[in-house]
């Protein structure tokens, strides 16, 4: 099963192990000092809690990497769990080379976004509608090279616009593979969800169906439920049930966490 986790980790975020394992990053001497946070700010549209926040509960980041590999998901509100799990350091190497190098973390300039999208706007573009509750999302990196954050909103609809902005292409990437970590913590870890997907695939061929592919675990989402761990393929299966011609079929994807 490790070896199915480190080649699904490979293939997910587009790289060759043994150059990742070469290249290596500078990380803090301290374990336990974030390396990748994600974390939500204010939304333009938020519900009233029912109940106040304990005087003693802290919001910490929706999503944390720390330099020891280990993966820890908060949650918005002090009566939801937090998920956590490890990852080795090929895992990790494979995380930040799939961000930093690939996708260009600290390249990643809002100033000069802007001015992009101005001289498309000239060209006829026009200029993007923001979505009135879409959160903020604040990104941070912190290696040996330095540290670097942004803040974004509305990101996916803004790169949708303007697909020649390879920076903004590159910021929902980003997000991407980061609420992809957060599932995978989710779920227990990559294991977990390799199983989901031998469940979702094993209803699939009994219904005389062609099986999802394990690229399609890049878009799902996972809900916990009394220990039991959902996970809901974005890729024409939501909550269990998927709609093939127009009919709408039950497939089982439930299984208990390990």
């Amino acid at each position: 099963m490790r070896l199915l986790t480190s080649i699904f980790l490979a293939l997910f975020f587009g790289i060759c192990c043994s150059a990742v394992a070469q290249e290596g990053f500078e990380l803090p001497a301290e374990g336990d000092t974030p390396i990748f946070t994600m974390e939500f700010g204010t939304a333009g549209l938020r519900m009233p809690r029912k109940n106040p926040l304990p005087a003693d509960w802290v919001k910490k980041p929706y999503l944390q990497i720390f330099a020891d590999g280990r993966v820890l998901n908060s949650p918005n509100a002090p009566e939801y769990p937090a998920y956590e799990i490890q990852l080795n350091e090929e895992e990790l190497n494979a995380f930040l080379d799939k961000v930093v190098n690939e996708l260009n973390f600290y390249e990643i300039d809002l100033e000069k976004i802007a001015k992009e999208k101005a001289e498309a706007n000239k060209g006829g573009v026009g200029i993007a509608p923001r979505m009135a509750d879409a959160p903020e999302i604040t990104f941070s990196m912190e290696l040996g090279r330095g540290s670097h954050s942004y803040q974004t909103s509305s990101a996916k609809s803004s790169a949708r616009h303007y697909p020649n902005i390879e920076a903004l292409q590159n910021i929902v990437a980003i997000e991407n593979a980061a609420r992809q970590m957060v599932f995978v913590a989710i779920a227990g870890g990559q294991a977990n969800v390799e199983h989901a997907l031998e469940l979702v695939n094993e209803a699939l061929e009994a219904k005389g169906r062609e099986p999802m592919a394990i690229d399609a675990l890049s878009s799902c989402f996972c809900y916990d439920r009394n220990g039991v761990v959902e996970i809901s393929f974005i890729q024409g299966i939501v909550c269990g049930k998927f709609t093939v011609d127009g009919d709408r079929e039950t497939v089982k994807i439930s299984f208990l966490r390990k």
